[in-house]
């Protein structure tokens, strides 16, 4: 799983190489800053922050954890109305076997597997949880949740307070209540 650190050093590898593919740029030279030339400075991340954003298409809701309005995310759930199991999508290392959900003291263990996305050619996992497994609902009630991949790496993808009405949200819908 990609700590915070290496999630925004890939977003902003990536944006480098685009920049120097528009620019016709090409081979090592093209992501090395040029010493010579002056740089003008601009706050990539003025509208881009990280958090939860709850989403929502016909009868499903999407819980995702990214940039908000992008496909820049780093879990997402998911769930139809009257679901009793939400559906996991996220970023993983290749070798990574199973998931541990935390919040609080609640804990969810889920066997994953990895696979290629054809789109981004990033390692996914793809999976599926109740409803009401320990960790989502205790995510659920307090905001918090913390990621584990089995190789350990911890990532914590707290709710911040003003994101909390949308995780209950969610899981409302998944319990067939309206949102």
């Amino acid at each position: 799983m990609l700590n915070r650190a290496a999630f925004f050093a890939t977003m902003f590898a990536g944006a480098g190489l685009t920049v120097a593919v528009l620019l016709g740029q090409s081979g090592a030279s093209a992501a090395e800053p040029r010493a010579t030339a002056p740089v003008e400075q601009v706050e990539v991340l003025d509208h881009a922050t990280v958090g939860w954003h709850l989403l929502r298409e016909d009868d499903q809701a999407k819980l995702a954890y990214g940039i908000a309005n992008t496909d820049q995310i780093l879990v997402m759930f998911a769930c139809a109305a009257g679901d009793q199991t939400v559906e996991v999508f996220g970023i993983a290392a290749p070798e990574t076997e199973a998931m541990r959900f935390t919040s609080a003291s609640l804990t969810s263990d889920v066997a994953v597997e990895t696979e290629v996305d054809p789109l981004s050619g990033a390692t996914v996992i793809e999976t599926e949880m109740p409803l009401r497994s320990e960790a989502l609902q205790g995510f659920r009630e307090t905001g918090r949740l913390t990621l584990v991949a089995d190789e350990g790496h911890e990532l914590p993808v707290h709710a911040l307070q003003a994101e909390q009405a949308q995780v209950r949200a969610f899981f409302d819908h998944c319990d067939r209540r309206s949102i």
